[in-house]
């Protein structure tokens, strides 16, 4: 089994691994860092839990310059911001490595300051808020040596690809460019062949998670009893629970709440501050479930749920996957566990025929 030393890390890097309690590199690491440090574009596929942060990460602290500007790294959502940026500051503690996170829905003034401190050597940012500090002067010209497309799939779902385009554009020619993505549909193959010259592929062929699927028939009012009752008999650390509205949310909280469960909604209508407290009472353990639609939940980044619950079905096949796929991770066995109305039962099996999701009646524990 290789070591970061044998990747060709420096000692200060290793020591700030050390600290970080890194032992050995995950398979998109080995795959990652060598052609990186030697200035290769990548091409990585990698889901969360798979030290994808790290891989892009090393080589960054590696050939970071006090006070230079020399890394962007492209996040889909302000909580992924503000997580890849600790974990690079931590990965960079020895190496005077800055990551500065740039989101949308706070005040421009806090970030615009740390930008241009001239102390920052990354930004960690979502492409709008990005564009919009540009474009009011806030920030220098884009003259980074490196740029990441981290989650590039979900970037592209979310409605960024014209940011996208115009940030890249407007970055040096000669730059290294890194793709990070769990899934290949053809939007983020086609950004990689415009964007990337010549790129190293990496990619893993993991087992799928193991992940049991269960589904419980029962009417709207009595399905949070039903979660009431999932909780007693299964008692998991942490459960997601997922409606299709942000209305919904709230509706769903207030009821689990009144059913005795210690919830919290996360919803795009919440303040910063108050998505980011929940996000970290539901990280921290001081909340057991956390209530959000599929577009909040993107921001989500927990490996290793222990449970996933549909409240609402989700629209389709592919919904499925990306909502029960948060669960069964780092490899711990998962659970998905569908709440499923009268009339909606010939739906749900066609989503889960779809999924390839082998579900079966939930009968709790006694």
């Amino acid at each position: 089994m290789a070591t970061f030393a044998d990747l060709g890390v420096s000692s200060r890097v290793l020591d700030a691994l050390l600290a970080l309690h890194f032992k050995a590199p995950t398979p998109i690491q080995e795959g990652a860092i060598p052609p990186l440090l030697a200035g290769r574009d990548v091409l990585g596929q990698a889901a969360t839990g798979t030290g994808k942060t790290a891989a892009y990460g090393i080589p960054i602290a590696e050939r970071t310059k006090r006070g230079t500007l020399s890394a962007l790294v492209l996040v889909p959502t302000r909580e992924l911001a503000t997580q890849v940026a600790e974990e690079l500051n931590a990965i960079g503690a020895n190496s005077g490595l800055l990551a500065v996170p740039v989101y949308g829905g706070v005040g421009y003034g806090r970030q615009a300051e740390a930008l241009q401190s001239g102390e920052a050597t990354c930004i960690v940012a979502t492409p709008g808020r990005l564009l919009d500090l540009l474009q009011q002067g806030l920030i220098p010209r884009l003259s980074m040596e490196t740029v990441v497309l981290d989650e590039a799939d979900r970037l592209l779902d979310m409605g960024f690809q014209q940011d996208i385009a115009r940030i890249l554009e407007a970055l040096p020619r000669d730059r290294q460019t890194v793709l990070m993505s769990a899934t290949f549909p053809p939007p983020v193959k086609d950004l990689a062949r415009r964007f990337l010259r010549d790129p190293v592929r990496v990619r893993l062929d993991e087992e799928a998670p193991e992940i049991v699927h269960r589904y419980v028939q029962v009417e709207e009012k009595e399905k949070a009893a039903a979660v009431a009752r999932f909780v007693e008999a299964e008692d998991p650390f942490d459960v997601l629970v997922f409606v299709n509205t942000r209305d919904r949310v709230d509706t769903v909280y207030r009821a689990l709440r009144k059913a005795g469960l210690d919830a919290a909604p996360f919803h795009g209508g919440l303040t910063q501050q108050k998505r980011e407290t929940a996000l970290e009472k539901f990280r921290e353990g001081d909340i057991r479930i956390l209530v959000a639609t599929d577009l909040a939940a993107r921001g989500i980044d927990i490996v290793g749920l222990a449970a996933v619950v549909n409240y609402d079905l989700p629209e389709g096949a592919e919904a499925y996957v990306h909502r029960v796929g948060r669960t069964g991770r780092a490899g711990r066995k998962g659970f998905a566990l569908s709440l499923v109305a009268r009339g909606e039962v010939e739906a749900f099996f066609a989503i889960a025929a779809g999924a390839g999701a082998g579900v079966e009646l939930y009968r709790p524990r006694q």
